[in-house]
């Protein structure tokens, strides 16, 4: 399915002032917001399988209880264009999330949030520590090398509070960093450097990867909407129809 790229004009993004901001624009890649009888589809045509409403996930007033477990199926998560890096300032993937809890079997219960990309994937990975603390780490596509590790987050102040968790992860093109923001039941602010992404030219897809071990039932996450944006250095003479504003085609 063709994807329509959408100018967003508000949001949890921090852009440049200046002279140079004007040349700056805000692109929606990809929202899921879990209407409808197809809540793994995403408004502008990606998929992510693992967030149909089959059991043991679940879907209420527009707020889907995740519990599968596995890794979604890459080719519908696939972007039917592929963005270029050349022209990309800053990656953003926000996640609005109600309630969650990481189980702890043997300490390797996971829930990962993946940009696929040639080099590497840009990911945010939510584990759990001790059992009582949940252990998020940001990637820049080393496979855990060089990660930045983020403040741990008390369980019981997350499961069972329907207090909203809004995790906003940022991959920043020109500056080579990467940080994350997270507001609601648990505030943390951290960045780090992230040289990795002078060797991507494209984003390629998003990908969902869970590992719920020995059956463990426990792990689960109430997400509310998961949110892909691209901010693009939008230079004079390019045209905002899809497959520009740096988008490969």
């Amino acid at each position: 399915m063709m994807q329509r790229f959408r100018k967003v004009t508000a949001g949890l993004i921090l852009v440049a002032t200046g002279a140079s901001a004007a040349a700056n624009s805000t692109n929606l890649i990809e929202q899921w917001t879990f209407e409808g009888p197809t809540p793994q589809m995403g408004v502008n045509g990606t998929s992510v399988d693992l967030w149909a409403a089959n059991a043991p996930n679940s879907v209420a007033e527009n707020v889907l209880t995740f519990m599968t477990s596995g890794d979604s199926d890459y080719g519908q998560g696939r972007f039917s264009n592929p963005i270029a890096t050349a022209t990309l300032q800053q990656l953003i993937l926000t996640i609005d999330a109600s309630d969650m809890l990481i189980g702890y079997a043997n300490g390797t219960d996971t829930i990962r949030f993946l940009l696929t990309t040639d080099a590497g994937a840009l990911e945010l990975e939510i584990n759990a520590w001790n059992g009582s603390q949940i252990a998020p780490d940001l990637e820049q596509g080393l496979n855990n090398k060089d990660d930045l590790d983020i403040t741990l987050m008390e369980q019981d102040k997350l499961a069972g509070r329907a207090i909203p968790l809004v995790m906003v992860c940022n991959w920043d093109f020109v500056n080579q960093s990467m940080s994350f923001v997270s507001s609601g039941t648990a505030s943390v602010s951290e960045s780090a450097a992230a040289a990795n992404l002078a060797n991507m030219t494209q984003i390629t897809g998003f990908q969902i990867k869970t590992t719920h071990p020995f059956g463990n039932a426990d792990t689960f996450m109430n997400l509310k909407t998961v949110t892909i944006q691209a901010v693009i250095n939008s230079v004079e003479n390019q045209s905002e129809q899809p497959g520009t504003l740096g988008f490969v085609h």
